[in-house]
């Protein structure tokens, strides 16, 4: 009797410890992407990670207002990250962006590196607000008419069609636009690399755990 709830004390801790675990997250890494949302002053554009310590922001809209504007990297997509972030790039303050400038590239601090911040915002460090954020995920696969390669055929593949700046669109690439409308790469809701065990999972294996020594008795010897 003893034996079996010392077993059962040892696997409801493991368990406990198992669902309690966070979900282990990869770390953004060269060609990883992040897609920022528009909360304020017509923020949009896409984040690739360069290598290590250099960011690329394409596509980039801002209207140049607001307080004191930096792009900040945070832990996590969240006021609070963002609060305790990292101030990168220059101050954007007054400078206009409606996407057909080159693309902004910034150079991480000396020391700094991407690992370790999983998202980016536009950031009013002023008063602690952002104007249009995103986390990283890692590069999905290629959908046909997806020209801004964030995972998603949208009217904003459209635009880069329209604007046709590589001077490599034409009139097919538009009909293969049209035709893949809507669609949405099935990697792109998948940024984790790995993930704790469910808790199914952890259930079935105390049970399998404990089942064969329920009501076993000592060996004689």
């Amino acid at each position: 009797m003893q034996r079996r709830n010392l077993l059962l004390t040892l696997v409801g801790s493991s368990c406990a410890a198992l669902l309690l675990a966070p979900a282990a997250q990869g770390q953004p890494g060269p060609g990883w992407l992040a897609n920022l949302s528009t909360v304020a002053h017509d923020v949009s554009g896409t984040v690739l990670v360069v290598d290590e310590d250099t960011l690329q922001v394409n596509h980039f809209t801002y209207d140049g207002g607001g307080i004191s504007v930096y792009l900040y990297l945070g832990a996590a997509d969240t006021t609070a990250d963002f609060t305790a972030g990292l101030e990168i790039g220059p101050q954007l303050l007054g400078s206009e962006f409606d996407g057909t400038q080159p693309p902004l590239v910034i150079d991480l601090p000396a020391g700094q590196t991407i690992d370790g911040w999983n998202a980016i915002s536009v950031w009013c460090d002023a008063v602690g607000v952002s104007f249009g954020s995103g986390a990283f995920h890692p590069p999905v696969g290629e959908i046909p008419g997806d020209f801004n390669t964030d995972g998603v055929v949208d009217a904003a593949d459209y635009t880069v069609w329209r604007d046709n700046e590589s001077g490599g669109y034409d009139a097919a690439d538009y009909l293969v636009w049209r035709e893949s409308y809507g669609t949405i790469s099935t990697d792109r809701d998948s940024p984790r690399s790995t993930t704790a065990p469910e808790p199914g999972a952890v259930l079935m294996l105390a049970v399998a755990v404990v089942l064969p020594t329920v009501g076993r008795r000592p060996s004689r010897r």
